[in-house]
């Protein structure tokens, strides 16, 4: 049989897009966005297997070759799709896109050196853009860091935004007190801007081992400052220590952490932690983390008049397991969580189960995620200063957010500087009238990683 070589459709342009963005979303490294890798299907086993037919009679066509190679990435065949994007650099040995797709294909697989070279020759390609460039110098930085024995990372950000009722009034500014409802005059509602800083800086050490395990020591301070409410100024300092080590499509970790927390001028409480995370993909599709922690908060001032800070320090015991699902474009998934909390005096000890759905998607340049969280909690024991009943707090939360990187204008990769944007709106229902509430918050932030 002749082949003839054909031009490349016109319509390739959009779909090889497509596929640059399938490629970066699989390429990047579990637990980041990279969760929403390109996932397998019946649907696409069968695709693959059509187009494939008509490869065969048309090996030379570029479009059918990329959509081939798409198929075989979405049904998991990555060495098949690395052999048809070779083919399509016979045919046109500068195609960027095919160098870019294969690099990432042989990172998806573990293949850094096959990656590397594929990277090199996309940097010395004439045709390759200037967002390719950027993500593939930070690839290699990446892959660089990797096989240092001591790496740095960190990251600082800056932003601002609005907070609706950050002074906590109750909806309706009512409050029921010793059996009657009645408005609280010196608890105002109003919405208020604020600026907010925040940088951390983590030293790791990879161990010598068979294993992929590192330990790392951290700092991170973080600053809220609103305009007006200086009584809600939020400053935190905290520390931690991290062991995690690679496994078989997985991730273990195991933390350390302490903070010292400022509200306005005053030292508020120290807390000090530990957490287990376990992450598990599977099916190339699910992802699974369970995580388990323990946290000790020792409260140093109450901001009450109806109690000592030594009646709220605790003990809080938490639980969550979060599954999720990926797809060719979005991400979906949910959390449910419990928690208990002992402090020393019962009206402070509480309960509580929570559930959260998401959805994330790659659709709009950058990655937005919309989630919705329900929390329900029981304290104890009745605190007498409002109520001879035991409070009983149900929490709705919907949030909205998107993150965009600013030199590629898509998915963040590596140390790019990125701008996010976040919007949440939460609703609690008490039998209380005092903490029945509402908040809101709208902020944008821009971050430089390092």
């Amino acid at each position: 049989m002749l082949f003839q070589h054909k031009r490349p459709h016109k319509g390739s342009s959009s779909l090889k897009k497509s596929l640059l963005a399938a490629s970066l979303i699989m390429a990047l490294p579990l637990g980041s966005y990279g969760q929403m890798a390109w996932a397998q299907s019946g649907e696409a086993s069968d695709l693959e297997s059509q187009i494939f037919e008509q490869v065969f009679k048309d090996p030379t066509n570029m479009l059918l070759n990329f959509k081939l190679a798409g198929a075989q990435l979405q049904n998991g065949n990555v060495k098949g799709a690395i052999g048809t994007l070779e083919r399509v650099l016979t045919i046109d040995p500068e195609n960027n896109e095919a160098q870019f797709l294969i690099a990432n294909a042989h990172l998806r697989l573990g293949n850094n050196v096959d990656a590397r070279r594929m990277l090199a020759l996309l940097l010395e390609n004439p045709k390759a853009s200037d967002v390719e460039r950027q993500q593939a110098e930070a690839i290699l930085a990446n892959l660089d860091r990797q096989q240092r024995r001591f790496f740095i990372t960190g990251s600082v950000s800056a932003g601002g935004g609005i907070a609706d009722n950050p002074e906590g009034g109750s909806i309706g500014n009512v409050a029921l007190v010793s059996g009657s409802i009645g408005e609280v005059t010196d608890k105002s509602a109003n919405a208020e801007d604020y600026l907010s800083t925040a940088a951390n800086v983590n030293l790791t050490a990879k161990l010598e081992s068979q294993r992929d395990e590192t330990i790392s020591i951290g700092l991170a301070t973080s600053l809220k400052d609103y305009s007006q409410y200086n009584a809600g100024d939020l400053s935190i300092l905290s520390a931690n220590t991290r062991y995690m080590r690679g496994l078989d499509q997985g991730m273990l970790a195991a933390t350390l952490n302490t903070a010292r927390i400022h509200v306005g001028d005053k030292h508020y409480l120290n807390s000090y932690g530990a957490q287990f995370n376990y992450s598990q993909t599977f099916f190339e599709r699910w992802n699974a983390n369970t995580n388990l922690g323990v946290t000790r908060s020792v409260f140093k001032n109450s901001f009450s008049d109806t109690g000592t800070s030594s009646e709220k320090t605790s003990l809080k015991t938490e639980a969550s397991v979060r599954l999720a699902r990926a797809f060719q474009k979005f991400q979906l998934g949910g959390t449910f969580k419990m928690a208990n909390t002992s402090a020393m005096d019962d009206k402070n000890s509480k309960e509580s189960l929570g559930l959260s759905a998401f959805a994330s998607a790659n659709i709009l340049p950058g990655i937005t995620t919309v989630t919705y969280d329900i929390d329900h909690t029981d304290h104890k024991a009745a605190d007498t200063n409002y109520s001879n009943d035991k409070r009983k707090d149900r929490r709705h939360t919907l949030g909205v957010s998107h993150v965009i990187g600013l030199s590629s204008f898509n998915l963040p990769v590596g140390n790019e500087t990125r701008l996010s944007f976040t919007a949440n709106y939460g609703k609690t229902k008490s039998n209380i009238a005092n903490f029945s509430k509402y908040s809101g918050d709208v902020a944008l932030t821009l971050t430089k990683p390092f």
